[in-house]
């Protein structure tokens, strides 16, 4: 993969617009550089020779607390000129939304509980279901999926801040550096899999199709709420589904609470 500078990116997309410095979580844009904390879900994008996109959405709690059959914007106003800015085609993107408990102190969710995107094959069809296991073999993956925020934020402390490539929601980091996206998500031993580095039970992102910039109307990912067993009971159990992520070709993101069987009606939003 082709080794690409910092300098580099902020001259290549110096003509995204603003509308990809995102407003998540309730959270506006600042002048400051990419922020992450446990508990934050992750929505990140990638394609082969391109940046890695990472997109801090808040906390999962927002997600997990939303009335089912709530819809809410997960982006401001990115068309799809603008994210043709950074990929040359939406066609064959990866992208998925990744979160992770890593604090103790945490009254809501038990230590090492992780948020993870199963894709779907068929929109219409649910994904299937990922499972609880002990927390001491969660932690294996909520530790990955911490350290995509926290390389993240680590990165963005190095870099100026910017408006378009490094802001408190949004950053565009090379995929070849050791702070990005794609060494965490990635299978060394399998460029085809999405499995954190081979310690997740299966692969997490979606892939949009090859016709997807003109014919295919959404690509969708339900959420997974990952709480650890605490006993064989619970152990390899189905994992609490939180809602779908829908990924358009108008580059918008949306999320749905609660279950989608098909592609759901207009809904308010938050």
């Amino acid at each position: 993969m082709r080794n690409i500078s910092s300098a580099t990116i902020a001259k290549k997309f110096g003509r995204l617009i603003l509308g990809l410095a995102l407003i998540a979580g309730g959270r506006s844009i600042q002048a400051q550089s990419f922020s992450y904390n446990t508990g934050d879900l992750i929505l990140a994008f990638r394609q082969s020779g391109q940046p890695d996109l990472e997109v801090n959405i808040g906390q999962a709690s927002i997600y997990d607390a939303a009335p089912s059959g709530t819809t809410i914007n997960i982006t401001n106003t990115p068309t799809v000129a603008s994210l043709l800015n950074l990929y040359p085609t939406l066609d064959g993107l990866s992208w998925s939304v990744t979160g992770s408990e890593r604090a103790s102190t945490n009254l809501t969710y038990p230590i090492q509980t992780v948020w993870v995107t199963s894709p779907r094959s068929v929109v219409g069809t649910p994904a299937n279901a990922w499972l609880r296991q002990s927390s001491a073999s969660q932690g294996n993956y909520a530790s990955i999926i911490a350290a995509i925020g926290n390389n993240g934020a680590t990165y963005g402390s190095i870099q100026p801040a910017s408006a378009i490539s490094n802001n408190v929601t949004t950053l565009i980091i090379p995929a070849n550096s050791t702070y990005a996206y794609t060494p965490e998500v990635s299978n060394p031993a399998n460029s085809a899999a999405s499995d954190l580095h081979g310690t997740f039970q299966g692969n997490v992102e979606n892939i949009t199709p090859a016709d997807f910039d003109s014919t295919s109307p959404l690509s969708r990912s339900d959420l997974y709420e990952i709480i650890p067993s605490t006993n064989s009971a619970t152990r390899n159990t189905p994992a609490k589904l939180v809602g779908s992520f829908n990924f358009t070709p108008d580059g918008k993101v949306t999320f749905t609470a609660g279950s989608v069987v098909s592609t759901p009606p207009p809904a308010p939003t938050i």
